[in-house]
């Protein structure tokens, strides 16, 4: 089926997408590289009255929990990935495209958008001079679709967003019209065309396939649903802190009231003075009082810290070794950065090594075409890859958080109980530095003078003391 003949149903999937899910993306992402405070704003204005809500914003703490979730996610590609294959020619371009691709950057940012926004996309390309290039696409950008009948979740067409265009009034109409313009792809055309079914562009390609690779979080679904739960948890934080900021602000500076003195318009703000007047004018006598609320920081403190840990770990972030956490003595930052992410992580790269296979077969497919029409740049190697071509990975290891506490435990028992020296005791609780350093530390250690061991009666004689051996 060409794309002419389902456009109908690609465009109104395309448009369908750009109205459920572009916004939300597009917030994730935004929030993710910092621009946190108007979206709580725009959550604490439902709920707050103007003027309330005029004076508490100030007091939101941008502390964001989403960002620092997220990179504790991603870390399939915070180790060296080595990559390799069979035949020395192959490898040569694959250490090449490596290089021009920026590949562990490029795909640690992907890992950043897989746990960010469930979905992104890959897009080889030559730049201006030749030389390959790889762009990574959020899912705000780009959306896929399936006219496969068998199996709904294959992408059959990639479709592109690229922003709008004003179309011309047309017969007694006045009105400029604002339409979406989409480029889209399948594994032998492209056509650009606007959301009014009208074609900029179309064209055949030789590729045999979709020249964008993607990669998705869910197994079910095609596009998957945007991740409302960690947008609205990473609102929520900030706004639960603003309560408490604008409830210690009238604490720390309560209101001043005085009934039946002769003052001004009465305000609402700390350290205002209100004016009051008692119903008994015959017996009344001037007061002077504070109105000051009593805040539990301590409980509301814990209360978010609680929150916090089990959506932590609704999301697989163990945020304990034994399962619990003492939310009264750990942070927002230390719970997140003592979070256990080795099952995430496992399912992440299984994922990501799924990606790069067929993302290796489409560079050496897109190559061995840039070569065929002399694309390629001249700092590029002028030889294709071969059809045996397969790239093996191996990723490095990452053990999981161990609790320190217990950490220690451990050791002392088995130094205790004979189950290890103390230097490999050393070496173990020193995991971080180099062997260099630890074999430096184990030197320290070993000439430090021994402390002075005091006895606990006075000093005796040698012939004292054989006397009372007998």
């Amino acid at each position: 089926m060409s794309l002419s003949d389902d456009l109908i149903s690609i465009i109104a999937w395309a448009d369908q997408v750009q109205l459920s899910n572009n916004k939300t993306n597009k917030t994730l992402l935004e929030v993710y590289e910092g621009n946190l405070k108007k979206h709580v704003e725009e959550a604490m204005k439902i709920e707050f009255s103007t003027k309330a809500w005029e004076r508490s914003r100030h007091r939101i703490p941008p502390i964001n929990v989403l960002k620092r979730t997220v990179d504790k996610l991603a870390k399939v590609y915070s180790n060296d990935v080595i990559r390799s294959t069979a035949n020395p020619k192959d490898q040569e371009l694959l250490d090449e495209y490596e290089n021009w691709f920026e590949i562990d950057d490029n795909l640690a940012y992907s890992d950043t958008l897989l746990n960010l926004l469930r979905s992104c996309a890959f897009e080889p390309y030559l730049d201006d001079s030749g030389n390959p290039q790889l762009r990574i696409i959020p899912p705000h950008q780009f959306t896929v679709y399936s006219n496969d009948r068998v199996n709904p979740t294959k992408q059959t067409v990639f479709i592109k967003f690229l922003g709008n265009r004003t179309l011309d009034p047309t017969g007694d109409d006045e009105i400029y019209r604002q339409v979406n313009v989409y480029a889209l792809y399948s594994d032998s055309e492209y056509m650009k065309v606007d959301s009014e079914f009208n074609v900029i562009e179309s064209s055949t390609h030789e590729l045999g396939r979709i020249p964008f690779e993607y990669i998705n979080a869910s197994r079910s679904q095609l596009v998957p649903d945007v991740d409302m739960d960690s947008l609205d948890m990473t609102l929520l934080i900030p706004v639960l802190l603003a309560d408490l900021n604008y409830a210690v602000k009238y604490q720390s500076h309560g209101i001043r009231y005085g009934i039946d003195v002769q003052m001004g318009e009465m305000g609402g703000n700390p350290d205002d003075f209100w004016v009051l007047k008692s119903e008994d004018k015959d017996g009344a006598s001037p007061q002077i009082g504070v109105v000051a609320p009593v805040v539990d920081i301590t409980s509301v403190k814990d209360l978010i810290t609680e929150q916090l840990i089990m959506w932590l770990e609704s999301r697989s972030l163990k945020t304990g070794a034994n399962g619990k956490t003492d939310v009264s003595m750990s942070g927002v930052a230390k719970i997140i950065d003592n979070a256990d992410v080795t099952d995430v992580r496992k399912q992440n790269m299984k994922s990501f090594r799924r990606l790069e296979a067929r993302l290796w077969d489409l560079t050496s497919v897109m190559h061995n075409s840039w070569l065929e029409q002399g694309q390629l740049g001249e700092m590029v190697t002028q030889v294709p890859f071969s059809d045996s071509f397969t790239v093996s990975l191996k990723y490095g290891e990452m053990a999981p958080i161990v609790d320190p506490n217990e950490k220690r435990e451990n050791l002392r028992f088995k130094i205790d109980n004979g189950l290890t020296t103390k230097e490999r005791a050393v070496r173990e609780a020193n995991a971080e530095l180099t062997k260099e350093e630890q074999d430096q530390l184990l030197e320290e250690l070993a000439n430090e003078e021994p402390k002075d061991v005091q006895s606990a009666g006075p000093d005796v004689s040698d012939e004292e003391s054989e006397e009372s051996k007998k």
